[in-house]
């Protein structure tokens, strides 16, 4: 996230702001800080049997739990094993909701 006080919204900035640099003590400011990754899910929630993927975003129960504390890197490497995923609920289990949703990012 970015730099915040707690009184603020939780909304993301870019590092070096004039919000990050007008920062009180105790505030965090990571000049490293990376943009929020948007979750995958696509509201179409059932988990197959075979796989134990979700059939409309493709994660697995455990990456669904750790999503909204998981960091960027986790995130992308999730984000990046999908494809594959959707390619293969619908190419081997005829799972046609993943391929709905196949061009997500």
């Amino acid at each position: 996230m970015g730099c915040r006080r707690p009184s603020e919204r939780r909304v993301p900035d870019e590092p070096g702001s004039a919000r990050c640099a007008d920062r009180r003590a105790g505030d965090r400011c990571d000049a490293s800080a990376s943009a929020m990754i948007a979750s995958p899910c696509t509201n179409v929630c059932r988990i197959h049997a075979k796989t134990g993927w979700c059939e409309g975003c493709a994660r697995t129960i455990d990456e669904i739990v750790v999503w909204s504390n998981a960091p960027d890197t986790l995130k992308q490497q999730i984000l990046d094993s999908l494809p594959a995923r959707r390619e293969i609920l619908v190419e081997q289990h005829a799972v046609f909701t993943a391929a709905e949703h196949h061009d997500m990012p």
